[in-house]
């Protein structure tokens, strides 16, 4: 078994978070629930303990022809039980661990889980577990989202936000909405240094790391051979008209605001977000405060033609497409673009789609 605790500072109270992987030998798991007890008696603060228990509360947690013998579940029971530690409960399929097989050798067990106390209950009551894809393993992935702890929490962002948008210096157009922006996100990032600690070291550390690990490999990353202008004319030439003048007339004509509340709605609220440093949630939660202002400047920039300029950059972000990446090579490139750029995309796209099985074939 292994375990990895980690002591929280600064978040008005100590707090752990311990990440479990369990023995998947029987006789070897009746020591984990030992070393559970023992962390118990030593650390009396609010904790979370989340990971891979690889064992069920009950039968009902496994699918598959032969049953978890009863006097292990009793163990893990009763090892929670004394460390006052209840199920978190989740979100999403309910087996946790598969055999990979068919038919009826197919095995399929709940064997991850979060676990806590009722302190941490308590400070975190909105806290919810998402049981992931299975991702290169034969467990899936488990998502823990902690945002805000309380309905004071809600209240105090709400009016954070409230103020810093409807700020009377920051002018109108585009300009003022990227510094509406930036005032948010510079709020939001004191109020969680105030309540949940300052995490900017960890940060910078992290930044540090990926550039020594970049630096020796992106110079040409974004590098390519590119064709005449007079080459792409020519191709170009070879192209013939698809759209009549009618379903040309339908693509020309005036974007309107529910086309950019549709855009903002469409976008997975939680992606990571571009420099902004603001996803698709902050803008459909407190759309009734935002969204004004945002549909002004899409509308601004969709039926006039007004640049983005100000808000077209974008964050490079590096996704493993092997299990154990350990070279460059082994990551693909992302781009994470600030979200009014992406809903202005996202109303593009959702107008050609009128029109897409018009220009493309099957073929």
């Amino acid at each position: 078994m292994n375990a990895l605790i980690w002591n929280a500072r600064g978040l008005g109270s100590d707090q752990a978070f311990r990440v479990l992987l369990n023995h998947p030998e029987p006789d070897q798991r009746r020591r984990a629930w030992t070393l559970l007890k023992r962390l118990n008696d030593m650390y009396q603060f609010p904790w979370v303990c989340a990971g891979d228990f690889n064992e069920v509360l009950s039968n009902d947690e496994k699918l598959g022809i032969v049953k978890q013998k009863r006097i292990l579940i009793k163990n893990f029971q009763e090892a929670l039980d004394y460390c006052d530690l209840s199920d978190m409960g989740f979100r999403g399929p309910i087996y946790t661990w598969s055999n990979k097989r068919d038919g009826s050798e197919s095995v399929q067990e709940s064997l991850d889980r979060g676990v806590c106390n009722l302190v941490w209950k308590h400070l975190f009551p909105r806290a919810v577990i998402s049981n992931l894809e299975y991702w290169h393993s034969d467990h899936r992935a488990l998502l823990i989202v902690m945002f805000g702890q309380n309905e004071r929490d809600k209240e105090d962002i709400r009016q954070l936000i409230e103020q810093n948008w409807f700020s009377s210096s920051n002018g109108d157009g585009l300009q003022g909405t990227i510094s509406n922006i930036t005032q948010c996100t510079k709020a939001q990032k004191a109020w969680n240094r105030s309540n949940r600690g300052n995490l900017t070291i960890e940060i910078e550390n992290k930044r540090n790391e990926l550039r020594m690990a970049t630096s020796q490999s992106t110079s040409d990353l974004f590098r390519s051979n590119q064709g005449s202008d007079h080459t792409m004319n020519k191709v170009l030439d070879t192209v013939q008209p698809r759209i009549s003048p009618q379903r040309s007339s339908l693509l020309d004509r005036a974007f309107i605001a529910d086309e950019v509340r549709l855009a903002v709605f469409a976008i997975a609220p939680n992606k990571a977000p571009g420099i902004d440093g603001l996803s698709g949630f902050f803008y459909q939660k407190f759309w009734d405060v935002v969204g004004q202002r945002v549909t002004a400047d899409c509308l601004r920039y969709l039926n006039e033609g007004c640049s983005l300029e100000a808000i077209n950059h974008t964050l490079v972000a590096l996704i493993p497409k092997v299990k154990s990446p350990v070279k460059m090579v082994d990551f693909r490139p992302i781009s994470l673009c600030n979200l009014i750029y992406k809903v202005v995309a996202k109303a593009l796209v959702n107008r050609l789609r009128l029109v897409l099985n018009e220009v493309i074939s099957d073929s």
